[in-house]
């Protein structure tokens, strides 16, 4: 199999284009604000169902009590308008989207598949990846304005493409089997690694969120005058885990990065067959095609951004 040469570039997200930069940080940065946020509200409902837990003879705790699950309540209910008006959810998708298309036609560029062949000059293919670029901005207007200021100073073609692209066939490839082929083979295998881990951590917390509350309830039905009631608690924090399962889609994740990184796989051992100019302008575009695919099932799985 043929081996990226020691001395040839290594393509890292900082030698993308900053239109990728920029897409990819507002893409994590509000998935990381939306995680927290739901986090937060379910948390908070789980502690008022807490506080409803313990039935107090005292008026004065009794009060005390009532306003802190009133408190906690209105605090899920702000949170919960918060991240509504914020679209946090909205922006993660959309900056991936746009990120990892980016992504796409900047290593067309740099392995000079279609559009971006082989025969057009390096004025001409920088003008079409210009104009890709420009083209995505345009279909995603209403996140253009967030991806942050440093678009207009930060190159959207960095010397490091080019680079790339001026080199011989073979290290192009060579260089494409293992910086772009291998680097996405090994993220999605972590990824489905990592997501039947959680799926199976999850699914326990809401078999075992379930069971303490089958053995609470039960126990309510021996001593019916006992002050404690844990069955709303343990009840609120299994619908609590089922929510947290659902927004997170380990099982469906897992399925699909798992599937993923085969085909890419699949990918590698096709492309140690590429020898011409030709083949390879196919064979990136194919490969390519696969890994857009993927993130397009990925963004439809969510929602309509």
């Amino acid at each position: 199999m043929d081996s990226a040469d020691n001395s040839a570039p290594s393509i890292r997200d900082e030698h993308l284009p900053a239109l990728f930069r920029s897409a990819n940080t507002t893409s994590v940065t509000s998935q990381t604000r939306y995680l927290r946020l739901v986090r937060a509200v379910l948390t908070l409902l789980v502690a008022g169902a807490a506080l409803s837990a313990v039935s107090l003879t005292n008026s004065g705790l009794k009060t005390v009590v009532a306003i802190l699950g009133l408190i906690l309540l209105i605090g899920s209910l702000c949170l919960t308008i918060f991240i509504y008006l914020n679209e946090f959810e909205k922006l993660w998708y959309g900056g991936r989207a746009v990120a990892e298309s980016v992504k796409t036609l900047a290593w067309r560029y740099m392995t000079r598949a279609e559009p971006f062949d082989a025969a057009l000059t390096p004025k001409k293919a920088d003008g079409r990846l210009t104009k890709s670029l420009a083209e995505i901005l345009t279909n995603r207007k209403h996140l253009a304005g967030i991806f942050g200021g440093d678009l207009g100073s930060a190159p959207q073609i960095t010397d490091q493409m080019r680079e790339v692209r001026s080199l011989d066939t073979v290290t192009r490839k060579s260089i494409y089997l293992a910086q772009r082929i291998d680097g996405q083979r090994k993220w999605y295998s972590n990824k489905a690694r990592d997501n039947q881990r959680a799926k199976g951590v999850w699914f326990a917390a809401v078999i075992v969120s379930q069971g303490l509350a089958l053995l609470a309830a039960a126990f309510l039905v021996a001593h019916p005058d006992s002050p404690v009631s844990l069955t709303g608690i343990f009840t609120t924090l299994a619908s609590a885990f089922l929510a947290w399962m659902q927004l997170k889609r380990n099982q469906e994740l897992a399925q699909s990065y798992g599937l993923a990184a085969h085909e890419l796989g699949l990918i590698h051992a096709r492309g140690e067959h590429v020898q011409t100019e030709e083949e390879l302008s196919i064979y990136v575009s194919d490969a390519e095609n696969a890994i857009s695919r993927e993130h397009t099932l990925w963004v439809a799985r969510r929602d309509d951004v």
